[in-house]
């Protein structure tokens, strides 16, 4: 059991639980490394991770610092997550660990369900996606027990209109069985994500990277902001900042508050190098705008 406050501090970070999703390179992984002190959950097959090489000092919330590059772990076997769990706490004990990112949702569930199917062979469909679901709630109040920002990503279920003896339904997370609705429902914030091309010329020049916080085109979409005159824009265009800046917090006066991290996790982590706002060259590069600015950005920084 845990004492939740209902008092915000526009000073200190707020923990949030977020579902992210939409197609591939739409800007989730990339939105996600804009939380502090980001620890990504990756499954090893599904690759969305290589985004994070490319981040810029205006898309981390620390940059500078040796805490602005994400902590990356792969996940390939059943056990893999109940160890990542287990090894994340004396990080985020020591904050070095502050939020935590799942990528991807998708991938994540078909892993456990192509396990479940294996080692239950002509076992009962509903029997084994019954046993999915229950493994995704549990695991979803496990990581958000943890008292740090979470953000799940997933692939989107794109709209279905009823007909042909089938109901149809709302643009959603790509999650296998109930889970597509309830998972949604467990988090502080549903966000659908897409961009938008600029183009001259024929060519494409620029993209402008988008989170709607509410329904739009079909999709689900949502937010949980307990204040009545704070309203997230619809879409939201940038990053984590931006998401802060939107919701009445002070971005600097919460990075210049975020706690000192204890100079003993550098022996289970090591310290990677800070991102400043040194780029490496790039020859006739297209232009992008990235999640976290609505500044143009090189391609290398391409999100997933």
């Amino acid at each position: 059991m845990r004492e939740i406050s209902l008092d915000d501090e526009p000073t200190a970070a707020p923990v949030d639980t977020f579902l992210i999703y939409g197609d591939t390179g739409t800007g989730k992984t990339t939105w996600s490394a804009g939380l502090p002190r980001l620890l990504v959950l990756a499954v090893d097959d599904e690759g969305g991770f290589a985004s994070l090489k490319g981040l810029t000092e205006d898309q981390v919330f620390e940059p500078g610092t040796p805490f602005a590059r994400p902590i990356v772990w792969g996940l390939s076997e059943m056990n893999d997550m109940a160890a990542a769990c287990e090894k994340a706490k004396p990080l985020i004990a020591s904050k070095r660990i502050m939020s935590i990112s799942i990528s991807s949702l998708t991938f994540y569930a078909d892993l456990y369900l192509a396990h479940l199917s294996r080692t239950n062979p002509g076992g009962d469909p509903r029997q084994i996606y019954g046993a999915l679901g229950t493994h995704l709630r549990d695991l979803r109040v496990k990581i958000h027990s943890l008292g740090v920002n979470v953000v799940w990503e997933a692939l989107a279920d794109h709209p279905e209109p009823a007909g042909d003896g089938k109901p149809g339904h709302l643009g959603r997370p790509l999650i296998p069985g109930k889970q597509a609705d309830k998972f949604g429902a467990g988090v502080g914030f549903l966000f659908h994500t897409r961009f938008d091309e600029r183009r001259e010329g024929g060519k494409v020049v620029g993209r402008e990277f988008k989170q709607y916080t509410q329904p739009y085109g079909g999709y689900l979409a949502r937010t949980r902001v307990g204040q009545a005159d704070v309203q997230l824009p619809n879409p939201l265009i940038g990053g984590y900042k931006e998401f802060l800046t939107a919701r009445g917090y002070d971005v600097d006066e919460v990075r210049k508050n975020l706690p000192k991290v204890n100079a003993a996790v550098s022996v289970a982590v090591p310290v990677s190098a800070p991102i400043t706002a040194q780029k490496p060259p790039i020859t006739n590069p297209p232009k992008t705008v990235s999640p976290a600015s609505s500044a143009v950005k090189p391609a290398t920084a391409a999100t997933k």
